[in-house]
Formats: structure tokens, C-alpha cells, sequence
């Protein structure tokens, strides 16, 4: 401090003291850093279908989250239950990163028909993207509309697997010391049967079944501490994770 009173810092002028508000304004746009699809693929919204009927995006790069099914929010960084279905830009196995993220220059692959989420994101101020979270996201029916048998089908497929039922089974298994595996397994067969042979009856293109009926059971059954292992003769038995055999 000096005879004046004043700090070093504050005798070196404004440049030091700058205020957030101009940092940011500084940099408000976007450094394309990737930070924000590492942490998460983006949801469609109705801004999207554009993209979709132009074909821009194949389907087969995205999967429908389910009502019930459990997500990652990276805006409220937990775990929560989804009261809406969603279509979400697939990620990188193991990860949250999204697919058009690429991995040496962390550029987006896809930039310049990127998701109305992505235009949404800006580290540098939230609330866009906040504002478009509280919004109803895009669904199937608005996708596929002018489609009513196909859309009646996948209801049916919500109604009679959803994952309500897969967590009550798996509830149950628990409360029965292992008792009732067979109302698991059986559950996921049916599911697996019912989206198979929708999609050969219907000719659905190929790669496309995670966005028409979303992630089979059998590739969510590690929210249950589970995996499907199967035998040399074909046939598949449940496992718990930590005793099954590590795969690559």
C-alpha cells in the first residue's frame, strides 16, 4: 500500500479491476473448447424437426430416452427420472460425450447442423439453455406424425415394457432373495421379441431402433447392477456386475 492509501494492484490502473459483466462480454461467443459436449449429447427440440426432414442427421444417430428411464441432467448435475420422453443425440460408449464430438481437434463434426441446443449452450451465460430446458422437448409422435399405425405401436411398446415394470421386477427380485429371476428374464425377452419383430415386419431402417423404441432392457440392466451374459449353446443367464467377466 502506498502513502495514499492505495494497493498496488489498484495503482496498476483498470485493467486489473476490470468487472465480470465486461469479461464476458469480451468473450461471448463461442470457443468451441468442446467442454460442453463432453459433458453431454444435446436433446431435440421442435427448432430441430427441420433438421430431421431434411435428413441432415441419419435417425440411426439418435436414441429415445422413455418415460421412467433415468438420465444424467448436466444443468442440474444429478441422476433424475424422466416424466417426458425425449430424443437425445447419441454418446461415445462408456461416456457422455457426444458422437459428433471429434476427438483430436474437439471440433464439432457436425457444427453447422448442430441441434437447437447446441446454438442454446454459451458457458459465459446459462440462461438460454436453461430457458430451453424448461421447454417441452421434441417426441416421437411430433417426428413421425402423419404415421398414426407406427406411433400406436411404439405406445403399445411403452405400455407393455416400460420401465416401470423393469424397475417393479427387479424390486421384486430383490425382495425374493433371487426367487422371482424368472419374471425378469422373461420380461426381457418379451422386450427384446416385441422390437425385433416390429422392426422386420415394419422394415425400420437399420440402426434405428434405439430411436424408435429407445435402449433395449438388456442394455440398461447395469442400472440394476445386472448384465446378460450368454452361454456358449446361445442361451443368456443374469448376472450381477461385479461378478461378471470384464468385456471390452
Amino acid at each position: 500500500m502506498n502513502e495514499d492509501g492505495k494497493t498496488q494492484l489498484e495503482e496498476k490502473g483498470p485493467i486489473l479491476n476490470v468487472s465480470g459483466a465486461a469479461v464476458r462480454q469480451q468473450v461471448s461467443k463461442c470457443l468451441r473448447c468442446g467442454e460442453c459436449c463432453r459433458r453431454s449429447s444435446p436433446s431435440l427440440h421442435v427448432q430441430d424437426l427441420a433438421l430431421l426432414r431434411a435428413e441432415k442427421i441419419p435417425l440411426d444417430r439418435f436414441v429415445t430416452l422413455r418415460v421412467g428411464e433415468p438420465i444424467f441432467s448436466p444443468i442440474e448435475n444429478k441422476v433424475r427420472f424422466l416424466k417426458r420422453e425425449r430424443i437425445k443425440m447419441k454418446e461415445k460408449p462408456g461416456s457422455h460425450e457426444c458422437v459428433y464430438l471429434d476427438a483430436q481437434s474437439q471440433a464439432c463434426k457436425l457444427y453447422q447442423h448442430r441441434p437447437w441446443q447446441c446454438r442454446a449452450q454459451s458457458c459465459w451465460d446459462p440462461a438460454l439453455a436453461q430457458a430451453l430446458a424448461e421447454q417441452a422437448p421434441l417426441s416421437r409422435a411430433d417426428v413421425l406424425a402423419g404415421a398414426a399405425p407406427l406411433i400406436e405401436v411404439l405406445r403399445e411398446h411403452d405400455r407393455r415394457c416400460s420401465f416401470e415394470k423393469l424397475r417393479a421386477a427387479f424390486e421384486q427380485l430383490k425382495q425374493s432373495q433371487g426367487q422371482s429371476i424368472d419374471q425378469v428374464l422373461e420380461l426381457l425377452a418379451f422386450e427384446d421379441h416385441f422390437r425385433n419383430f416390429i422392426a422386420d415386419k415394419l422394415s425400420l431402417p437399420a440402426g434405428s431402433l434405439d430411436f424408435f423404441f429407445g435402449r433395449s432392457f438388456e442394455d440398461r440392466l447395469g442400472l440394476f447392477g445386472f448384465q446378460v451374459q450368454i452361454e456358449a449353446d446361445g442361451s443368456k443367464i443374469l448376472k450381477p456386475l461385479e461378478s461378471a467377466e470384464k468385456t471390452e
